[in-house]
């Protein structure tokens, strides 16, 4: 039995990240408003620690958007892999 071909476009990039507990749905709602983008889990919601699950296709394009984020929403990525 042959094994499944590798799809480098359905790997995925974890960053954890805090935002102010408050704020958590709003940025869910962002990410869910790009499809296919990123998927957002909520780790600690009283601390605000989440997890963003990026598609590492798409990797420029999360950059771009929590970048714009940070500020208006209070993100901070803890510990980014950028490749």
């Amino acid at each position: 039995m042959k094994a499944p071909d590798h799809d480098p476009a359905a790997e995925t990039v974890d960053l954890p990240a805090l935002i102010p507990p408050e704020r958590i749905g709003e940025l869910n709602a962002l990410l869910e408003g790009y499809e296919g983008l990123a998927v957002l889990r909520t780790l600690d919601p009283a601390r605000g620690l989440v997890r963003i699950h990026a598609a590492a296709a798409c990797l420029d394009t999360v950059r771009a958007l929590l970048a714009a984020l940070e500020e208006e929403l209070g993100l901070c990525v803890t510990r980014p892999h950028w490749g």
